[in-house]
């Protein structure tokens, strides 16, 4: 659940449906259902800013144009006269590697699990994330991660932060916020 003054958002990830409530004369109203793209929980975290919201969905899985598995997402909408449009998804290519150096496409880093909206930047969390120190070696298993997204220009390209990359299960981007320019 997210909300300000003027609108409500509530994510039900069973379902993959977010829904966008506004406030007149006291009264909260349905104004819009949105049903997530290759969701499988979409509306598991939310974040609003005035008119902008960011839903994650942890759990979408599909191949993108080149055919490499993207596992989450989030996905920013904008109120526009009182309808609210998609403007972007957030994705980030976590690849996953078997020991014997193919790619693993069954692992799911949890991208989208958490988000937070401040301004034009947005924080997304990837707890299940790994960090593979190189090809032969055993993975460092749910380090976790946290993406920041710059919405000012046209490509959304992240900045990653991992803080401990030894620190297995750490689960880092569990739960993430940002303010002005502090991450936590």
């Amino acid at each position: 659940i997210a909300i300000n003054d003027q609108h409500l958002v509530i994510g039900q990830p069973s379902r993959n449906k977010v829904y966008f409530y506004s406030l007149a004369n006291d009264t909260w109203t349905l104004v819009q259902e949105v049903t997530g793209p290759n969701a499988r929980a979409f509306g598991n975290a939310l974040d609003l800013e005035g008119d902008r919201v960011v839903v994650g969905d942890p759990e979408s899985a599909y191949l993108d144009e080149d055919n490499l598995p993207r596992y989450g997402s989030a996905s920013v909408f904008g109120s526009v006269n009182g309808t609210w449009l998609h403007q972007a998804t957030l994705e980030v290519f976590m690849p996953s590697f078997k020991l014997d150096g193919s790619l693993d496409s069954s692992q799911n880093a949890g991208f989208g699990n958490s988000v937070d909206l401040d301004s034009d930047f947005i924080v997304v969390g990837a707890p299940g994330f790994c960090v593979y120190p190189g090809q032969w070696l055993q993975p460092i298993n749910q380090v976790g991660a946290v993406f920041v997204f710059d919405l000012q220009g046209e490509i959304h390209a992240p900045i990653q932060i991992v803080p401990d990359p030894t620190a297995e299960f750490a689960r880092y981007g569990s739960g993430v916020a940002i303010a002005d320019d502090r991450i936590v």
